[in-house]
């Protein structure tokens, strides 16, 4: 497994790949991923998922939550989303997480925000693109409700930083409200 972790931590320039040139890379880390692959592992995950962490976490690339974790595949369960955000109405997030806790019984559940969010960073902005326009409208009400000590920050990574430590925490509560997550805490403690 050490072998296939280092080979994922390569970079691909696809950039300045042909995108046929790109597939066939994809293909090509597939096909030593698969021969380097701890195969007791996979027989062991065959068996069914038990992982003992879900994630909510960023779509960014540069992010890959079991990676930072330290994690095998099947220790963690993860749902990624921009700016790792807990909206009521959202169906996708909301079936990850009653999928974690009352299916899987998932006790830790995680909030992993970073620096250097493009989400969160455009909603500052008050970006206005089709779809995510709306979506980040919402996110900046954690940029609004911290706008005075955020905009006091002359650096803009710490601004990013502390702008993302703001939304982790105020999505954490979000998800603590959750029904299932209230249910899981009622029952287990958990």
């Amino acid at each position: 497994m050490e072998k296939a972790f280092n080979l994922t931590l390569k970079t691909v320039k696809a950039s300045s790949m042909h995108p046929e040139q790109q597939i066939k890379e994809v293909a090509n880390r597939n096909v030593l991923y698969s021969q380097l692959i701890d195969k007791e592992l996979l027989k062991e995950n065959m068996k069914g998922q038990e992982p003992a962490y879900f994630v909510l976490a960023c779509v960014d690339s540069r992010l890959m939550p079991s990676d930072i974790m330290g994690m095998a595949p099947g220790d963690v369960l993860c749902h990624r989303n921009i700016a790792n955000t807990c909206f009521e109405d959202d169906l996708s997030v909301n079936s990850a997480i009653t999928f974690a806790t009352d299916v899987l019984q998932i006790k830790h559940l995680i909030i992993m925000g970073h620096q250097d969010c493009g989400g969160l960073m455009y909603s500052i902005d008050g970006n206005c693109k089709v779809y995510m326009g709306e979506y980040l409208k919402r996110v900046r009400e954690v940029y609004e409700d911290n706008q005075d000590e955020i905009d006091s920050i002359d650096c803009r990574l710490r601004r990013s930083q502390r702008l993302a430590e703001h939304n982790a925490i105020h999505q954490a509560y979000r998800v603590l409200k959750h029904p299932a997550v209230q249910k899981a805490r009622d029952e287990t403690g958990y």
